[in-house]
């Protein structure tokens, strides 16, 4: 008797099945699983079956499928892209084709932040700048001038709009803090003494 021709009950039994028969099968017989009679072939039609057979491949080839996911065309076609990468663990890399890309940077940015190198305090808003030698291309390719023009246009903005000192980018010249009385008369007496001991050598080699 053709699987075809049992009564609804036991053609019900035998879809209920389905889904224990493919999750023990190999991918060879799971493929051939709609040829087998009308009932799996129509059953075996739907997404829920194609999303099963993702999930399936997901834990038997370790690919990665969250949960909740929803593919941006149907479950058939993301189990064809995964079924190329079936193999991505083996050693040879399986058969996925290599994937080339590249990335292409304008301009970097960095917060004003003292953490990252500026003067603003933490959480003082969310300003960013542009490291001084981009700031010196951009200045270079708006007004066609030479490397020297554009650093010196820049640090001449920089000393109008008063940049931070503490700015490593900033063009401000850093300066120590001031001696105490006592150190400079400490330094004063030792210019004397080296002086005078000068003279002394000077007076002696006259003598001679």
């Amino acid at each position: 008797m053709n699987v075809d021709e049992l009564p609804a009950a036991a053609s019900s039994a035998f879809v209920d099945v389905l889904s224990v028969v493919l999750r023990h099968a190999d991918w060879r017989a799971r493929g051939a699983a709609p040829a087998v009679c009308c009932s799996w072939r129509q059953a075996l039609k739907g997404e829920a079956h194609w999303r099963a057979m993702c999930l399936r491949l997901r834990d038997e080839c370790l690919l990665f499928v969250p949960e909740g996911f929803r593919p941006s065309v149907d479950w058939r076609a993301h189990f064809h892209e995964l079924w190329r990468r079936r193999n991505l663990w083996e050693p040879d890399g399986g058969s996925v084709p290599a994937e080339a890309f590249s990335v292409s940077v304008c301009a970097r940015f960095r917060p004003t932040v003292k953490t990252a190198g500026g003067s603003d305090a933490a959480g003082a808003g969310d300003a960013m700048t542009m490291p001084f030698h981009q700031r010196v291309a951009v200045v270079r390719a708006k007004h066609g001038c030479s490397q020297a023009k554009a650093m010196k246009l820049v640090m001449m903005r920089e000393a109008k709009s008063g940049a931070s000192k503490s700015d490593p980018w900033s063009t401000d010249v850093a300066v120590a803090q001031r001696p105490s009385d006592a150190s400079l008369a400490a330094l004063e007496a030792q210019r004397q003494a080296a002086a005078a001991a000068h003279l002394a050598a000077v007076d002696d080699e006259q003598v001679a």
